[in-house]
């Protein structure tokens, strides 16, 4: 193999987590809903951009599922 020689692959990537969405319901909050689906709340933050911990009810967040 050279350098600059590409490669190919049959071989299929794959994740064990799915992601999932979840709305926010009254009394959440991102600690919260980070343990529920065995993730950080910085993890969701990321995920959904958050520059803060805010959310607000009704809001629809993508969560990494890894339960």
């Amino acid at each position: 193999v050279l350098v600059g020689t590409k490669l190919r692959t049959h071989a299929k990537s794959y994740s064990i987590s799915n992601i999932v969405r979840y709305k926010v319901r009254s009394g959440d909050n991102l600690t919260i809903i980070a343990r529920r689906f065995k993730t950080s709340p910085e993890q969701i933050k990321t995920s959904n951009k958050l520059k803060k911990n805010q959310i607000f009810i009704g809001q629809v967040l993508k969560i990494e599922d890894r339960m």
